[in-house]
């Protein structure tokens, strides 16, 4: 099953660059927001998973994507990749820790699918910490939802 996991996650990159080609990447994010510019969603992506870097402006620009995302303008399927991809560590650790619950291909489809509800389902002006608070919220609804079905 590891194989559809890492197949979504290949089509979700490639996704991505084809969006990005067609949609001025840099400025997705303006300057003002993360102190600096991206070029491509990979320098984007490998800044956001950089633990050295400032959790603040980290959340600043994945608050910036879910805004993106809520809004609903044409940027927001370029955003929702983006935020997933963000995320992406945190929903491996999530479907590590949920794997005694649900074979992995129910568990992934619930993580694949929960995700962007979480995310459209948000209020970006009540989210403080926007990893954080998505993939608790996330974590918590699959375990009682399959602590429920046990």
């Amino acid at each position: 099953m590891y194989s559809n996991w890492s197949a979504f996650h290949a089509q979700l990159i490639r996704s991505v660059n084809r969006h990005s080609n067609t949609s001025h990447f840099p400025e997705l994010i303006p300057k003002d927001i993360a102190g600096r510019s991206f070029r491509d969603p990979a320098q984007l992506l490998e800044w956001l998973h950089d633990r050295r870097g400032d959790p603040d402006l980290s959340n600043a620009v994945l608050r910036h994507l879910l805004v993106l995302a809520v809004a609903g303008d044409f940027r927001r399927e370029l955003a929702l990749e983006l935020l997933f991809l963000a995320l992406w560590p945190g929903l491996c650790l999530i479907r590590g820790r949920l794997r005694r619950y649900k074979a992995l291909r129910q568990l992934d489809a619930d993580l694949i699918s929960g995700l962007p509800t979480g995310i459209l389902g948000s209020d970006p002006e009540k989210v403080t910490r926007v990893a954080a608070t998505l993939l608790r919220n996330l974590e918590r609804d699959l375990r009682r939802s399959y602590q429920r079905d046990a």
